[in-house]
C-alpha cells in the first residue's frame, strides 16, 4: 500500500502497527491464562482478504487508488474494534475462569 501514489505512509503505517497489536492481543490472554482470542471483526484472514481483494481491485481499475486513505482508516478502525473485542471477551473468560 506504501507504494500507490498519493497513499498516506502514516495511516499504512498505523494500519500495520494496529495489525501487530490485534495479533499480539489474542496472544496476551494465552499468556494471561485464558485461551488465545480470535474475536472479529478484523482477524488475519480477514485483513489479508480485504488488503488482497482490494488490490486486485486496484490494479484493474486504478481509479480505485484515490481511495486508499479511507480504505486504510476503516481497516483501522476495524483492528481497533478487534483489539477491543479481544481484551473484553479474554478477560471476561479469565473472570469466568476464577
Amino acid at each position: 500500500l506504501g507504494y500507490i501514489s498519493g497513499a498516506s505512509f502514516i495511516l499504512a503505517a498505523s494500519f500495520s502497527i494496529l495489525a501487530i497489536a490485534t495479533e499480539t492481543t489474542g496472544l496476551i490472554a494465552a499468556s494471561i491464562g485464558g485461551s488465545r482470542r480470535y474475536d472479529g471483526p478484523m482477524g488475519k484472514s480477514d485483513r489479508a482478504f480485504a488488503v488482497g481483494a482490494f488490490m486486485l481491485f486496484a490494479g484493474i481499475w486504478p481509479q480505485l487508488c484515490a481511495w486508499t486513505d479511507l480504505f486504510l482508516l476503516i481497516l483501522s478502525a476495524l483492528c481497533i474494534l478487534t483489539v477491543v473485542n479481544r481484551i473484553r471477551n479474554g478477560l471476561k473468560e479469565i473472570q469466568n475462569q476464577n
